[in-house]
């Protein structure tokens, strides 16, 4: 399956923004050509200050109000965001746990077993697992806990990759010791049958009055076009 296998990690693969971002597109907001969405408030700035394209990807879908859980959700090519308004402000953003089907099948039951606390690195106890050296290092980089979601394997190898999987997203060393986020986004879409969701489908640059469209999903944030914008 697309979420079992490692991929080979290139950090210049991912293509930027787009450079010909149309004039009514607000300052704040990016608009990637790539995959055809559009990135602003809430989840901009943490995208940007924990890496951006080069570690979360591209945005798969809008921003969109998921109404069963209150919050606000975007799917990355690596992981879903969502933000809890409940929150306190500093811990709004946070990741979207990754199913347990998806964890299993990349984690095998060995690799999923509970480990000691080591002599070096970061413990979670409330998992029961280590984070060390360059996924450490990375991990903490990329939002920690608050935002990939604590470790629920052992760090572990194969085809020459070294995998950890942590509850929003898995981390993967590849044998050139560069490491980056698996990029399970497309995989969920379509396990989660998203494909045609209003959110997900491509759109043109989002400009004019702000709206709330309904989807089989919740609610999405929409912006229509206006002459005055």
């Amino acid at each position: 399956e697309g979420t079992t296998e490692p991929v080979t990690i290139n950090p210049d693969s991912p293509l930027p923004a787009s450079d010909s971002r149309p004039s009514w597109v607000t300052e704040n907001d990016q608009y990637f050509a790539q995959t055809g969405h559009n990135l602003g408030v809430p989840f901009l700035q943490p995208w940007t200050d924990f890496g951006g394209i080069q570690t979360f990807g591209a945005p798969l879908s809008e921003l969109r109000f998921v109404a069963d859980v209150v919050e606000s959700h975007q799917t990355f090519e690596a992981m879903t965001f969502r933000y809890d308004p409940d929150q306190p402000e500093a811990n709004r953003v946070r990741g979207l746990a990754l199913e347990k089907k998806v964890i299993e099948g990349i984690a095998n039951a060995s690799a999923r077993q509970k480990e000691s606390r080591g002599a070096s690195g970061t413990w979670v106890a409330r998992t029961g697992f280590m984070v060390t050296g360059k996924i450490e290092t990375f991990w903490k980089a990329s939002g920690g806990e608050q935002l990939l979601g604590a470790p629920v394997s052992k760090a572990f190898m194969n085809n020459g990759t070294t995998t950890q999987v942590f509850e929003n997203a898995v981390i993967d060393l590849a044998s050139n010791q560069t490491v980056g986020l698996r990029m399970l986004g497309k995989q969920w879409v379509i396990d989660n049958k998203l494909e045609q969701d209003a959110a997900f489908v491509p759109n043109p640059p989002s400009f004019g009055e702000t709206t709330l469209v309904s989807s089989p999903d919740g609610l999405r944030l929409r912006r229509g076009p206006s002459l005055d914008a």
